[in-house]
């Protein structure tokens, strides 16, 4: 719970962060209107329509949902979650919805529901100054004073809440339908007062609905609650606004692009025809090789294959937010070189989303937003030929696009945006309404039973938390620390996957002498067997040098770095060693998603599998230390003679733990060690090759178009018995970091024609927070400002 204002700070240069709603100006703003010792109790409302049952649309549902901002955004954002409570039903009338006249049925309905909203928060006009005394958990007893915070609403009832036109106009400032593009000025907010005086002048000069300045003449609901101007803190919605607006139409106005980039009479291959909704629909080259482009995508944890992309018509926000950690490398090499501006504009819109999308923000992740929304102010009008009204340049002009360049001031107002969106506000639809609706008669008065069945509920959790606290102690004794190391998975491979298993072999391994617990017969066979299965040139090879150099290591010694990565002159002696595979490699990685700690870790797994889950070969990718660490210079994020400080991408190939049989030095039950290590590809940095031995600053540098860092496919060996192991050789499990996700650049049919590949760091919050480019705001504006040039240029 918040019970005040703070003000947090980060960093040597004590930046202020924004995170909750009680870290922004808003609140310290409200806080000196209080009477001394006031508590301020922020409380945020949110409406939206539903339906309630699932084959038919004629049970419509429209809640008012109410949270209170002294909660923490964990515990609002929780989809059963107490802090969010069912306040009321607003009516839905079928004659305003069946009226003929649009102009009276909207002014109706706008009445109606400023109405019904005054009765719901009448009581609270006069608790907004006078306040009341709660008896609070903690023993405390405050004076608190609630006050309308953040309205989380979606477009359509935004429009219905504060009188403005439907996509013409914006609730938050006073910015004319004609500049709601010019996304970089900034314009007058909205307020009561200059509201009233509006509608007294049209009024006054019987101004006709079709002028920009008209707005209807409603008297809302919130004007009659005092400290708090609702139009000032009306929320930005990253759900409706984001995600299924602005992101949405890119992805629309792309598959326009792409369908000109690529005609029919250009492409080797033919098109593709399929059935959809009764109607034949011919693909255009583009959205086959977007569809192919998509199928390719490799597998990666926590993210959706889109299959079939070009047939989904319905996107939930969790597909959306899939669609943008793979956006960039899925376009890339459709727009790289016929159509970079809009490849620009693209990863700049994306940007502004994952920055805006980040738990914790300061002055830095502003300036970042306002560097992409720049980028994007400046690159818009690469689609300018895919947006509607071409015949002027008012083809920007939507209040979703206009919203982006509120961001800024709304985080320093109330904090992190998600803790306002309207996609948590969503679960209560289900935990609420429908759940509730199910145990009803379905007769006319289920809105009455809905209404019970929430009140004991709420009732009942309650009770459950008053009991649970009681019973609970507040001890922070005995506490499981976990320790986060990178191990492989404990549950074994069959050795069928690789290699045919037979009684030869394992009497040749001495099962009965070995009598180890983790080389049982059923999963167990021999290195020699596993290379003539498995087929990976240097198998072997890798796996000598690999157990040597641990067996030095378990005696003691120090093993300094090859980087010839030369071969033993003898590798046949690890033949007989017994081997068992593993399926997945265990790592850590920050999530982001932790609102109490930025840099909390989380779990993930890497898999390596001939047959994951009985759709074939899965082999992830993943960061390791390929080269050794060197010391950072401190005058830049990577040493100028060793990039990325020696890590670089690889593919598992290979996961598996090895008995060393002809060590001396036994364990304390006098059984020999086991190594596990993990047989990797290593593909280098784009150029890296060429100039193995010469690394430079820009080698492992993110494109400046695209900003995700290029390699080149791996070298392996290819003789018989190789020399040298090149790209391909076996690490610990401690030199294994994190996953990663690695993208081919090829459009084509074959992936074996390809041999870019880019390292996909919007994937996950934790690789884009590490790799970019140094200096990359000011080289963002640069190239926005002559990619500029080049289309004002072009269109005369």
């Amino acid at each position: 719970m918040a019970w005040g204002p703070v003000k947090k700070s980060y960093g040597i240069n004590g930046e202020r962060v924004y995170d909750e709603l009680n870290t922004g100006n808003w609140w310290w703003e409200m806080q000196n209107g209080l009477p001394p010792g006031g508590t301020l109790v922020p409380v945020i409302i949110a409406t939206d329509k539903t339906i309630m049952t699932k084959l038919g649309g004629d049970r419509v549902v429209w809640p008012v949902y109410l949270q209170i901002g002294n909660h923490a955004r964990r515990l609002r954002r929780q989809q059963q979650s107490p802090s969010t409570i069912l306040l009321g039903l607003l009516p839905i009338s079928q004659a305003i919805s069946k009226s003929t006249d649009n102009e009276l049925a909207a002014s109706i309905k706008s009445e109606l529901y400023h109405h019904c909203m005054s009765l719901i928060f009448q009581e609270m006009e006069q608790l907004t100054i006078n306040g009341w005394f709660v008896n609070c958990a903690d023993g405390f007893i405050r004076h608190c004073f609630p006050v309308l915070g953040p309205m989380s609403i979606d477009h359509e009832e935004v429009c219905l809440a504060y009188g403005i036109k439907h996509n013409r106009q914006c609730a938050r400032c006073e910015v004319e339908y004609s500049h709601l593009q010019d996304i970089t000025a900034a314009w007058p907010i909205r307020t009561e007062q200059n509201m009233r005086k509006r509608i007294q002048e049209q009024q006054r000069k019987k101004l006709k609905k079709e002028d920009p300045q008209w707005v209807h003449p409603i008297e809302p609901f919130f004007w009659r609650h005092l400290r708090s101007d609702m139009h000032a803190n009306l929320a930005v919605d990253m759900l409706h606004g984001l995600q299924k607006g602005v992101f949405r139409n890119l992805v629309d106005m792309t598959i326009q692009l792409v369908h000109d980039l690529y005609p029919a009479k250009n492409y080797y291959g033919s098109l593709k025809t399929f059935t959809k909704v009764n109607r034949k629909l011919r693909q255009s080259v583009g959205l086959v090789q977007l569809d192919a482009r998509f199928n390719r995508i490799p597998r990666f944890q926590g993210l959706k294959h889109f299959n079939k992309f070009s047939q989904v018509t319905q996107w939930t926000g969790g597909e959306e937010r899939n669609l943008i950690r793979i956006w960039i490398p899925i376009v890339t090499p459709l727009l790289s070189e016929k159509a970079p501006e809009a490849l620009a504009y693209s990863r700049a819109l994306v940007d502004f989303i994952l920055i805006a999308q980040s738990i914790t923000h300061n002055e830095s992740t502003i300036g970042y937003l306002g560097s992409a929304l720049y980028r994007i102010d400046a690159l818009k009008e690469a689609f300018n030929k895919y947006r509607p009204n071409t015949r002027d340049d008012a083809n920007w002009n939507t209040p979703k696009f206009h919203m982006l360049s509120h961001y800024a001031d709304f985080i320093r107002q109330f904090g992190a945006p998600n803790g306002f969106d309207t996609e948590h506000l969503e679960a209560p639809h289900k935990f609420l309404l429908k759940e509730f609706y199910e145990r009803t008669n379905k007769n006319d008065t289920y809105l009455d039973q809905i209404a019970s069945h929430n009140t004991r509920a709420n009732n009942l959790k309650a009770m459950a938390h008053r009991i649970l606290d009681y019973s609970t102690t507040r001890s922070a004794l005995n506490v499981e620390v976990t320790v986060r190391v990178t191990r492989a998975t404990a549950t074994p491979l069959l050795h069928n996957y690789y290699s045919s298993f037979g009684p030869t072999a394992a009497q040749s391994l001495q099962y009965q002498t070995l009598h180890h617990p983790e080389f049982t017969k059923r999963y167990t066979t021999s290195a020699g067997e596993a290379a003539r299965g498995i087929n990976l040139p240097g198998f072997l090879e890798a796996l000598a040098l690999f157990v040597y150099q641990e067996r030095r290591r378990y005696q003691g010694y120090s093993i300094p770095f090859d980087y010839a990565q030369l071969c033993l002159k003898d590798s046949a002696w690890v033949a007989d060693y017994p081997i068992v595979f593993l399926g997945a490699v265990k790592c850590w990685k920050r999530s982001g998603k932790d609102e109490t700690d930025s840099e909390a870790m989380v779990e993930e797994i890497l898999r390596c599998s001939q047959n994951w889950r009985g759709n074939g070969v899965r082999k992830d990718f993943c960061w390791l230390q390929a080269f050794p660490r060197s010391t950072l210079s401190g005058t830049s994020r990577q040493e100028t003679i060793n990039p990325w400080n020696g890590t670089r991408v690889a593919q598992l190939q290979v996961v598996l733990k090895i008995l060393d049989l002809e060590v001396e030095l036994k364990d304390a039950a006098g059984r020999p060690p086991t190594y596990y290590g993990a047989l990797a590809d290593v593909f280098p940095f784009r150029g890296e090759v060429e100039n193995p031995k010469k690394w430079h600053a820009s080698l492992g540098q993110p494109d400046k178009l695209h900003g995700m860092i290029e390699v080149t496919r791996a070298q392996v060996p290819t003789a018989l018995r190789p020399t040298k192991l090149q790209g391909r050789r076996f690490f610990r499990m401690a030199d294994i970091y994190r996953s990663a996700h690695v993208i081919s650049s090829y459009i084509g049919d074959e992936e074996r024609r390809s041999n870019i590949f880019y390292v996909n760091n919007y994937i996950d919050w934790d690789q884009y927070q590490t790799y970019y480019r140094d200096g990359w705001e000011d080289e963002g504006r640069r190239h926005a400002d002559d990619m500029r040039r080049g289309l004002l240029k072009a269109k005369g």
